[in-house]
């Protein structure tokens, strides 16, 4: 069993990570809101990683859902943001030898020595809470539409001084 140590978006190729992300309802209308479903908890190997980006291997996913939803399983290849990533509560496995992972890091990612890991801005779910409480299901989050609230004044008509009448 691996010891799991919280990375935020510091990870580097090879590393094995883990992270907590949402899983959305799918939209009938682009202009849809999006509905939280559950959490997907995705451990996988950083193949490739860029500024921004990340390549990895998917190694382990383990889903928590709202009642009456299935998801498939994320498999193979997958691509994601740093980002996202950093504010699921990402952690890093302390795995094999750490003097090779120092020589592959870049010395902006390796964090002085002292210093506590930073805890992540977002209150995502941490791996170690899951499963995490789930969105309550339905809509009525937000008010209807109230539609054209002009009242009885009729179209807007701009207004002009008498003087230039």
């Amino acid at each position: 069993m691996a010891t799991w140590v919280p990375c935020g978006e510091d990870f580097i190729t090879g590393d094995v990570i883990r992270w907590v992300e949402p899983i959305w309802k799918p939209k009938k209308r682009q202009t849809d809101r999006g509905e939280k479903l559950g959490y997907r908890l995705v451990m996988a190997q950083v193949m490739r990683s860029d500024s921004e980006w990340a390549s990895l291997e998917v190694m382990g996913c383990k889903h928590h859902l709202l009642d009456g939803w299935t998801v498939d399983a994320l498999e193979g290849h997958i691509r994601r943001r740093r980002g996202p990533i950093g504010q699921g509560g990402a952690q890093r496995a302390l795995v094999g030898d750490h003097e090779a992972r120092a020589i592959t890091a870049s010395r902006y990612l390796n964090e002085p020595e002292g210093s506590a890991p930073e805890a992540p801005k977002a209150a995502a779910p941490h791996p170690g809470n899951w499963p995490p409480a789930l969105p309550r299901s339905g809509s009525g989050t937000r008010a209807p539409h109230k539609g054209n609230t002009r009242g009885r004044r009729g179209p807007k008509t701009r207004h002009v001084p008498k003087g230039k009448r």
